[in-house]
């Protein structure tokens, strides 16, 4: 079979071969994979943050009233309520708010990204209490 017939051959085998689309293509993991991988780490996610921890994930800023914070994952924007928080400041290094992980329990607390503040007097039980924890300079 020469050079020619062979190209040929392998053309008209290419054409009959079913059309898939390059999202279906992966060398990795297949779609289903990919979904149980997902949810996987979501649920890892959930479990690693507690009830008692707040974490600011990231900040994008142009104004005062122009930003979006990412806490515990969440995106915020500004003018956005928070049944939990209350936004007092946001610039491009840090964010100020009061946090009430409980009811009667409440902490100002200043965050960089990726920083986070834990509530360890909520767990040992002074619940009713109001403390500040930190503000920004």
């Amino acid at each position: 079979m020469g050079p020619s017939l062979t190209i040929l051959l392998c053309c008209l085998l290419w054409c009959l071969l079913p059309v898939t689309q390059a999202s279906d293509i992966s060398l990795m993991l297949s779609s289903t994979e990919e979904a149980a991988l997902a949810q996987a780490q979501a649920r890892a996610q959930k479990e690693t943050r507690s009830s008692n921890t707040l974490r600011l994930d990231g900040i994008i800023y142009t104004d005062p009233a122009s930003w979006t914070i990412w806490v515990n994952s969440r995106p915020i924007k500004a003018g956005e309520t928070v049944e939990t928080f209350h936004i007092l400041k946001v610039t491009p290094d840090f964010v100020e708010m009061i946090w009430s992980p409980k009811p009667n329990q409440r902490h100002q607390v200043c965050l960089k990204p990726n920083e986070e503040f834990q509530d360890i007097k909520g767990d040992l039980g002074t619940l009713g209490t109001s403390s500040i924890d930190s503000s920004c300079g």
